[in-house]
């Protein structure tokens, strides 16, 4: 299970770094902007972790099931929760520089990209830092991408589930409410 502490410690990297992006000013939050659109995707690219559940209930007894079912839905529950600690200061930072109504339009749009990050990183393993590491393998993803008519219709359909989770489940769920009380940002 040590990918699950890999995917949490990215997923927590990218709330850090959105709190760094909200708090630095200049040449510092351009810095820690780059580093959250970076590590943002690792945040809801938990919940994709629930794939490997089917083939590892076949192989669990009855008994540990429960267990093992209840451990992905808070791998994915930690998935959705980063999500929002990670968009929040970025949805600060762009409501003091764009008039309301295209706040949802940036956030809606951002969804899609975050949702690329994901594919990026499901189907052809590129981690956030291979942008720094191995740019020429992270532009040839990319490049094999945008050619997958398919992995572009997974792509819309994750980015529209993870629209629907911000616009449909957050306000449900308050969490615009939780969030700034658990940042307390200015």
């Amino acid at each position: 299970m040590s990918w699950i502490t890999l995917n949490v410690s990215l997923a927590v990297l990218a709330v850090i770094f959105g709190v760094l992006f909200y708090l630095m000013r200049g040449f510092w939050r351009f810095i820690f902007f780059i580093l959250w659109i970076l590590f943002i995707p690792n945040t809801i690219y938990m919940v994709t972790d629930i794939q490997y559940l089917p083939g590892q209930l076949i192989k669990t007894q009855f008994s540990s099931q429960i267990l093992l079912t209840g451990q992905y839905l808070i791998i994915a529950s930690l998935g959705v929760i980063t999500y929002f600690l990670g968009i929040y200061p970025f949805e600060q930072i762009i409501s003091k520089r764009v008039n309301k109504t295209s706040i949802p339009v940036i956030i809606f749009l951002a969804n899609y990209l975050i949702a690329f990050g994901i594919f990026l990183g499901k189907i052809y393993r590129v981690h956030s830092w291979f942008i720094f590491t191995s740019p020429q393998s992270v532009a040839g993803a990319i490049s094999d991408i945008l050619a997958s008519p398919l992995i572009l219709l997974a792509i819309f359909l994750f980015g529209t589930f993870t629209n629907f989770v911000y616009f449909i489940v957050g306000p449900r769920l308050g969490v615009k409410v939780w969030t700034k009380r658990c940042f307390m940002l200015r």
